[in-house]
């Protein structure tokens, strides 16, 4: 008996001078960032234990999947992407990354990230733009005025304008980026699909016929104006409901975000253009060149922005 104390004290007593005997502390790690419907999301790992809530607002947390292995010490929960989390260890190794749309943890190893335009990518934009270009090319060649080649001289049967009208509002985004927004949120995105069948009866019966009457050489930059007054005022009203919606998730109707500061800048462009056009109405090639510039803007505020440094890393609009 004093033989088995003995010895149960002294392996204590080794413990306590060489290892530690105070129970271990799970790690709790906090990121943040976007979740359903484009909300800000706090999320919090105890261990294997999983929480997230609303940022900025009073609502209670509630439970995610478990992590399936406890954090290393040292681990770091980091958000990536769109909706992503990564938990790195000590030395920075993506270990698990978690959706928060799915609420799903995937093993790091079995995710494969590839970044930028491969090279079958870089042949594909570039076969495009050459046949693209050579399409452009052959009819100019066969058009004789700037009417033959803007409104076909007034000879396009109405079969085929309405099919030329109709697959140009189609493209990859009503395919998947759409159907995908109605997954992730709700069915506030279905009204941008079904805007598709409803615009194309207006531009058919008042939009075409204005141009099939229009003879003159001013017929183009009348079709670019009006453009400009319809894009503009989509525009608008995009910026001020996103403006409400900034409010509602992220708590202020303006926080001068990279996208936003050039969503402000293109939107002066065009307003700069429909002035100058509206003043100088006989100066087209200033006016194309102004609006060239406003088009380039545009670009940078749709994808240009998440290429920048700044922007990737403060951005909440960059994916």
């Amino acid at each position: 008996m004093k033989k088995s104390v003995f010895s149960a004290f002294f392996g204590l007593a080794l413990l306590a001078a060489f290892g530690d005997v105070s129970p271990s502390v799970a790690p709790s790690l906090t990121a943040e960032q976007n979740g359903s419907q484009k909300k800000r999301y706090v999320v919090t790992v105890e261990g294997t234990n999983c929480w997230a809530r609303v940022a900025r607002a009073e609502s209670e947390p509630y439970r995610c999947e478990a992590v399936p292995v406890m954090p290393p010490a040292g681990a770091r929960l980091e958000p990536t992407g769109d909706q992503h989390l990564v938990l790195k260890d000590a030395a920075g190794q993506p270990l698990f990354y978690y959706h928060l749309v799915t609420d799903r943890w995937v093993r790091a190893s079995d995710v494969k990230v590839r970044r930028g335009f491969g090279p079958l990518a870089w042949s594909v934009l570039v076969i495009y733009f050459l046949l693209m270009a050579g399409m452009a090319w052959y009819f100019i060649r066969k058009k004789k005025s700037a009417d033959d080649y803007f409104t076909g001289g007034g000879k396009i049967p109405w079969y085929v304008a309405g099919m030329s009208i109709f697959a140009t509002m189609l493209s990859s985004i009503s395919f998947l980026a759409v159907p995908a927004q109605f997954y992730i949120s709700d069915w506030r995105y279905f009204p941008m699909t079904f805007g598709i069948f409803a615009l194309a009866p207006v531009v058919i019966f008042f939009y075409l016929p204005f141009f099939r009457r229009e003879k003159t050489t001013d017929a183009e930059m009348a079709m670019t104006d009006n453009l400009v007054y319809v894009g503009l005022t989509f525009l608008t009203f995009g910026m001020l409901f996103g403006a409400l919606w900034a409010k509602e998730v992220w708590g202020g109707f303006w926080g001068w975000d990279p996208k936003e500061t050039w969503a402000a800048i293109t939107w002066l462009c065009y307003v700069l253009y429909i002035h100058f056009r509206r003043a100088r109405p006989q100066e087209k090639r200033s006016a194309l060149i102004l609006l060239l510039f406003s088009f380039l803007c545009l670009q940078m505020c749709w994808w240009g922005i998440n290429y920048l440094p700044s922007a990737r890393s403060t951005s909440v609009h960059t994916y």
